[in-house]
């Protein structure tokens, strides 16, 4: 079987130099077998040179870019249609170009020639009107025009009309416009590329006064670019440029499987005056040549002659590019006399006489085939094969791999049917041929040995080929890891990548230059186990080797928290000790070393270890801080031991209305009896009450006290604290009921340290 190579590109596409006239189309080719693998003998792969860099064809036409890449000699390119564009993008194109994958690549850069590229390219739908209908008084014709086509708009009509006097034309046209039929339209209205847009302008009658005018007659402005034509109608676009004014219009049917286009009569390219990339605008002379390239179907008779006796039934055979489908394609004949037709392609032979089969689509031939009907039952004897010649050189295939080794049969039109070709060891190599294909064995490597394929016609004409298979042998090896970044802790795979990929022998031996660093097992698995750098060397039998440096490192801490073991319901006082630990965010985080430090040694202090001592009261803020510089905080709140004060009482009469002449008086705190002179305990932050009382000595006792409640803070600790007020004492009874005797009640707290 011989397998030629496909080369399919998903575009409508136009290149003049690929554009043949199918009157003009050659008639076959001999074409050789090539190797799949890209070798004969042993040889090199085909390879071809960039033309232009990457930069180079950004914003180019996408037509334009695929012809240059061809023109180098690429033969696997996807154009691809993508809706990513910026605003300035024009439209249809190229935003990127890929080469197997990497769209930096610079001319002079060497590839296979069936390396896939892909070119992506944008096409606009939409477009914004440039201008409100209010603005066409102030705008000028071309200038309207101009808008119109770079905004991308690809149906405008323009009409120029040459009606108005000198006087009246003021030195400008006056334009008319309506979008989609209205007249009132509003800039920035988004619509679709397609949208009919009609302008007219008219222009003075003095042509001496009135360039524009002349250029009007002569010169012709293109309302659309090229791809507005693409796929279109033949005889539609026919029309159009002949309605432009074009006096020099022509067509020319391609036989085009290549460029896209799916149905006959569609528009696969436009040439005028011999450009086949216009814009929206361009102007030309209205006897420029004007070529419309459409598709018609592919069709040729695989027999251009053939003799046939009288009452014989016969096919003709064909062959058409689109499949079976015979769609729009007529078969007639020319003298009926001796050949009547049956059907599509098949008639029967009437008397001796030569007859004409022609096809066509619609008014264009497109094959002919004569047939001479003979008198009687004419038989076709069978030449048979005399010899069979199999090249000279040296054949190697690869295991695994497939060549393709011609063949010749003398003569030329010998019967092939019958052929015998085998392998004299089908576990070293595997023979495949097609009886109906070309003279090619595809030959495909089983493993390392020799074998011998022999070619046979029959006992007496056969042809004999040594040849060998190999291993593939690695030209290269290089390594990968599973991750960009190691960790201490850590597992993972390392790969061995062989070129080329299909090395026959792809074990590995595997080596690390620092195993307490990386471990590297048997298999590519690695364990990453302490901070440091390795070498990873896989080695292929063959003495071809590749390595990667890893640097393996800590795992830092990301986030640090502290926790005490002391009881957070008792106070921490002086002398007191709790100890903190840390814990780290991630938990796998390797690097622990921490350094502890305290915002206020005066109130706390801390260990290396992380033990905290109460020093005096107060606040202060522990701190661990980690190699990366991570900190993690606690507060610490030192209380003190119960305050001791001395109290210093007093109370003294203020005034005595009448309510009695003999008093006991005293002091309490915490309602408790208390004496001058007396030490009292009290612990910060707590509250306590303390005052004085006063009582009458007499059958009915009047009483009165005095008492504040008080939190004791840390400056009341520092410089002591003094309650002062008056006791009331109200007479209960007796003449001198209502009256009031005021006692006047002072104690001083002061600090015992």
């Amino acid at each position: 079987m011989c397998m030629k190579r496909i080369i399919c590109f998903s575009l409508t596409l136009i290149m003049l130099l690929s554009i043949l006239p199918i009157q003009s189309r050659a008639e076959g080719t001999a074409e050789s077998a090539i190797p799949q693998d890209g070798t004969f003998a042993g040889g090199p792969l085909q390879q071809t040179t960039l033309l232009n860099s990457a930069e180079f064809y950004i914003g180019k036409g996408c037509s334009f870019v695929v012809a240059d890449l061809m023109n180098a000699g690429f033969t696997s390119i996807q154009v691809l249609e993508t809706a990513e564009a910026s605003d300035d993008t024009v439209n249809s194109a190229v935003v990127s170009v890929s080469i197997d994958g990497n769209k930096v690549f610079t001319a002079g850069q060497q590839f296979d020639f069936n390396v896939p590229i892909v070119v992506e390219y944008f096409r606009q739908t939409e477009a914004k009107l440039p201008l409100a209908s209010s603005d066409l008084d102030t705008t000028e014709y071309r200038a309207l025009l101009k808008s119109l086509y770079e905004a991308g708009f690809t149906n405008i009509i323009v009409e120029e009309l040459y009606d108005l006097s000198p006087a009246a034309y003021a030195g400008r046209p006056i334009v008319a416009m309506t979008v989609d039929g209205k007249d009132v339209f509003a800039k920035g209205d988004c619509l679709p590329l397609e949208t009919p847009i009609a302008v007219t302008a008219h222009f003075q009658t003095d042509a001496e006064n009135d360039s524009a005018s002349a250029r009007g007659k002569s010169i012709i402005s293109l309302p659309y670019s090229t791809n507005y034509y693409l796929r279109k109608s033949q005889n539609d676009c026919v029309q159009q440029f002949r309605q432009l004014g074009f006096t020099n219009v022509s067509s020319v049917a391609v036989t085009d499987t290549l460029w896209g286009a799916s149905q006959p009569e569609q528009v696969v390219g436009i040439s005028v005056d011999g450009t086949l990339e216009f814009g929206h605008g361009d102007q030309y002379g209205k006897n420029a040549e004007v070529i419309v390239y459409y598709h018609i179907p592919e069709f040729k008779f695989t027999e251009t002659a053939i003799t046939a006796p009288e009452d014989d039934c016969l096919t003709i055979p064909y062959f058409v590019a689109d499949g079976d489908d015979l769609a729009g394609i007529t078969i007639k004949v020319e003298n009926e006399d001796s050949l009547e037709q049956t059907g599509p392609y098949s008639f029967t032979a009437l008397k001796p006489g030569t007859a004409t089969v022609a096809a066509y689509y619609l008014d264009t031939l497109l094959a002919e085939c004569s047939v001479e009907v003979v008198p009687g039952v004419v038989s076709v004897p069978e030449i048979q094969i005399e010899s069979i010649t199999v090249p000279n050189e040296k054949i190697s295939v690869g295991v695994g791999r497939f060549f393709e080794m011609p063949f010749t049969i003398s003569p030329d039109n010998a019967v092939r049917g019958g052929l015998d070709i085998t392998s004299s060891n089908s576990q070293i190599a595997d023979v495949l041929f097609d009886e109906n294909g070309d003279s090619v064995v595809r030959i495909t490597g089983i493993k390392a040995g020799s074998t011998s394929i022999t070619i046979k016609a029959s006992d007496k004409v056969a042809a004999k080929k040594q040849i060998s298979v190999v291993d593939v042998l690695p030209e290269k090896i290089t390594v990968t890891a599973d991750t960009s970044k190691i960790y201490i802790g850590m597992e993972g795979t390392l790969s061995a990548n062989f070129i080329p990929a299909d090395v026959t022998n792809q074990k590995i031996t595997w080596k690390s230059s620092a195993p307490r660093v990386l471990k590297v097992n048997s298999d590519g698995s690695y364990q990453a186990l302490s901070a440091g750098e390795a070498i990873i060397t896989a080695a292929h039998p063959k003495g071809v080797s590749g390595s990667i440096q890893l640097t393996v490192q800590p795992v830092l801490a990301k986030s640090l928290k502290l926790c005490s073991d002391w009881d957070s319901t008792k106070p921490f006082c002086k002398d007191s000790t709790m100890t903190l630990t840390a814990e780290f965010i991630p938990e796998d985080t390797t690097d622990k070393t921490i350094t502890w430090s305290s915002s206020d040694e005066a109130v706390a202090t801390v260990s290396p270890k992380g033990v905290v001592k109460a020093i005096a009261f107060g606040d202060a803020t522990i701190t661990a801080t980690t190699s990366n510089g991570i900190e993690g905080t606690y507060p610490v709140c030192v209380a003190i031991t119960p305050q001791s004060f001395r109290v210093s009482a007093s109370i003294g009469i203020r005034s005595n209305d009448h309510v009695g002449n003999s008093w006991s008086t005293g002091f309490t705190f915490n309602d408790e009896p208390v004496r001058s002179g007396s030490i009292v305990s009290i612990m910060p932050g707590e509250k306590f009450s303390a005052g004085g009382w006063a009582e009458e000595n007499d059958s009915k006792p009047d009483y009165g006290q005095y008492t504040e409640t008080i939190e004791l803070t840390k400056e009341m600790c520092k410089t002591g604290f003094t309650i002062e007020g008056d006791v009331d004492v109200r007479e209960n009874g007796g003449r001198y009921s209502g009256h009031y005797a005021v006692w006047h009640l002072k104690m001083q707290f002061t600090p015992v340290h």
